[in-house]
């Protein structure tokens, strides 16, 4: 079983009657529809997920923990390189 947390927290009136809407129509609890939607929301992609990348990026900077400028342009160079060289052979 998952470790599990409680959070209490204030929503508008609103959006908890929409997800409660959303859980009788699916005949679901309040509490996993609004998981379903914090899973979502922390997505790969989505705006939590790009969030916490930029935050854990921020740290490891502070931390001194980069990857050099330089270090990055070469395997931006070499990936171009190489696509380059796919596109002419597929032609």
């Amino acid at each position: 079983m998952t470790e599990k947390t409680l959070v209490s927290l204030r929503l508008p009136t609103e959006l908890v009657s929409q997800f409660d809407k959303i859980a009788d129509y699916l005949e679901r609890d309040r509490t996993w529809v609004i998981l379903q939607a914090l899973k979502q929301y922390m997505g790969e992609g989505e705006e939590g997920a790009d969030l916490l990348d930029e935050a854990i990026g921020y740290a490891e900077l502070e931390r001194g923990e980069r990857i050099p400028l330089e270090d990055v342009l070469e395997d931006a160079r070499r990936l171009i390189d190489e696509t380059i060289a796919e596109k002419k052979r597929a032609s």
